[in-house]
């Protein structure tokens, strides 16, 4: 799952979401989005919940994008309903300055759902081999 850059969901997440889709069906309002390839950006969570459940799933297809776009996207689309703890968004902040470290704090920061001064405080701990 090329686009699955969030932490799985813990246990009772997924639990409540899998209760939620249950009792109220697949939200169409939200569809599942894919690229061209059928590669899923967003939804991952409520595709497989889906499928356990035997629930067809709408789906939205964003082609054109490169990849850096289909990431870019998979972060905010996922940044708008997780709510990660510190120590996840430093992993996030971390992958990102690893896949693409000529962006500036401020624009992993703002993709990131974190303060410019988080990535700068990342980019040198990772420059000092991660020491602290």
């Amino acid at each position: 799952m090329p686009y699955q850059v969030m932490p799985p969901l813990a246990d009772a997440e997924y639990e409540a979401l899998k209760a939620s889709i249950q009792e109220t069906g697949f939200d169409a309002a939200h569809p599942i989005v894919v690229d061209e390839n059928g590669a899923i950006l967003d939804g991952h969570h409520r595709k497989r919940i889906c499928d356990e459940l035997g629930i067809p799933v709408a789906s939205v297809t964003r082609d054109g994008l490169s990849e850096d776009e289909k990431r870019d996207y998979a972060i905010r689309a996922n940044m708008a309903s997780r709510n990660l703890n510190r120590k996840q968004k430093q992993e996030l902040v971390d992958k990102e300055l690893a896949r693409n470290g000529d962006r500036s704090d401020r624009e992993i920061g703002s993709l990131c759902g974190v303060d410019h001064k988080t990535v700068a405080a990342c980019r040198r701990r990772l420059n000092n081999g991660g020491e602290s």
